[in-house]
């Protein structure tokens, strides 16, 4: 527990640096309106950052702060037009991930001001690295071979960005203890899971917005079949909200079945009534569907000392707890599905079939990076039989047709392979049946590819795709690096 602690010690101060920073801006900004609140903002946490990396480790200083990133969905664009599709279309753009890439810089530079130990090391680099950067590069091509510039560039730009920072992330991880890393990870995720559940609490007392819009926060609404709002955290819709929690939760059950860590515990039950919560159907089928698979191969490893009786009774009495409290307005979600004032079943098939109109015109190349919007208005006659604006406003909800459509069956290819090449590990059980917390990586992108034949929530701005590139990086050092 004592590394736990330390990593937690850490977080607080980087929490309280942020605190601490957010409010001397606003003092500022009162006493002195000539500057923006966000510019003082950034620059008062830079050197806040700065201070924490100067004091602690300055890779687990990043490492901590680009995981807690993950809650901010902030951006910055020229001259945008409203476009529902990526992150958007505008002739500008950066998110948090240009930020985050940044603040590495600065403390790669501390480091090495800190130790004369070598940054780079080439022990990562693999087939799983070699998809990555495919994935990247064809993306590369398809923003430049895409009619719309004004979509497909700001979407490269992040493209380009997250590379950057799978990059640091792998260099950086080898130069870090691996048990630290682990706690480094875990507890970062726990204080996300605490703070995205303490805003969808606020979100359900209020019914609305709570106005943290400027971090991500969405437009909040009635859920369709049950009497609660439709509550977005901060990534801007219930959809991705939910796809990020349901990662999480799969990825902590095998901790909390192996280890004896209450912090996990607890993580991993506010993150899953958190899913709950946000009544996302295909969510909640998915975490119910993997949790029990999960259980079921933990359940058969030979080496399960902490897997006890009474672990498992505790864990089959909370859940039922949850399913007792909270069964009845799931069940009247789900009862809405094919209801008139719903009809998501429906919706979904039309949805696929107005896609694969489109694909089928352009099967090998697709219609270039980030182009549902454009394309689909531009070759409307291809869906001649469709009149609801909503297929033509919104990318088609499957993931695996949406990259198809932009980049065409070579590039499907590479995303899927991409994937696969990250979850290989989980195939090889025999090698890490004692490392709950690879297993549980792999089941947080079985979890991803489950999803995308029912959501494009990993395509809907920025967060989930740093996720799992974050994913991508941890995987490939606890597979690779045995120290």
């Amino acid at each position: 527990m004592s590394v736990y602690f330390k990593t937690i010690k850490i977080i607080l101060t980087i929490i309280l640096s942020i605190i601490i920073g957010i409010s001397s801006s606003l003092v500022w900004l009162v006493n002195n309106s000539t500057l923006s609140l966000e510019l003082i903002v950034l620059v008062v946490f830079i050197i806040g950052y700065i201070i924490c990396c100067l004091i602690f480790n300055p890779l687990i200083v990043f490492v901590i702060v680009s995981i807690l990133s993950i809650v901010i969905r902030s951006e910055i664009e020229i001259n945008p037009v409203e476009y529902l599709s990526g992150v958007g279309a505008s002739d500008f753009y950066l998110n948090i991930t240009h930020l985050v890439l940044f603040l590495g810089i600065i403390s790669i530079l501390i480091f090495k001001l800190k130790s004369n130990d070598k940054l780079v090391d080439y022990r990562y680099f693999n087939s799983r690295v070699l998809f990555v950067f495919l994935f990247v590069f064809f993306s590369l091509f398809l923003s430049f071979y895409a009619e719309y510039k004004k979509a497909s560039f700001p979407q490269i730009s992040f493209y380009l960005s997250l590379f950057g920072m799978y990059m640091f992330w792998n260099f950086i991880f080898l130069k870090i203890d691996r048990e630290k890393l682990k706690s480094v990870v875990v507890c970062s995720f726990g204080f996300v899971i605490l703070f995205e559940c303490i805003l969808i609490l606020l979100e359900l007392i209020k019914g609305r917005a709570i106005g943290l819009s400027i971090i991500g926060e969405g437009v909040i609404d009635q859920r369709k079949g049950v009497p609660f709002v439709s509550v977005t955290g901060t990534f801007g819709h219930p959809g991705p909200l939910s796809m990020f929690l349901l990662c999480v939760v799969v990825f902590l059950f095998p901790l909390v079945l192996q280890k004896k860590e209450y912090f996990v515990s607890l993580s991993f039950l506010l993150g899953l009534i958190g899913v709950i919560l946000t009544f996302s159907r295909t969510s909640i089928f998915i975490v119910g569907f993997i949790l029990i698979f999960e259980w079921i191969l933990l359940n058969r490893m030979k080496n399960k000392k902490n897997f006890s009786k009474v672990k498992k009774v505790t864990i089959v009495l909370l859940l039922t707890l949850i399913v007792v409290v909270m069964g009845p307005y799931i069940l009247q979600r789900f009862g809405n599905l094919d209801s008139g004032n719903d009809d998501q079943i429906s919706n979904r098939h039309y949805h696929n079939e107005f896609a694969l109109q489109y694909i089928r015109e352009k099967p090998l190349l697709g219609y270039g990076l980030n182009s549902w919007v454009y394309a689909v208005n531009k070759y409307s006659y291809l869906a001649m039989n469709y009149r609801d604006s909503f297929f033509f406003e919104n990318s088609v909800h499957n993931i695996y047709y949406l990259i198809w459509f932009e980049g065409g069956i070579f590039y499907l290819s590479i995303f899927i392979l991409m994937f696969i090449m990250h979850i290989t590990p989980l195939f090889n059980f025999k090698k890490y049946k004692s490392d709950p917390f690879i297993l549980g990586l792999s089941f947080s992108l079985i979890a991803i590819l489950l999803y995308g034949f029912l959501g494009k929530a990993l395509h809907s701005y920025h967060q989930l795709f740093y996720l799992v590139f974050l994913i991508f990086t941890l995987i490939n050092y606890f597979a690779s690096v045995r120290n």
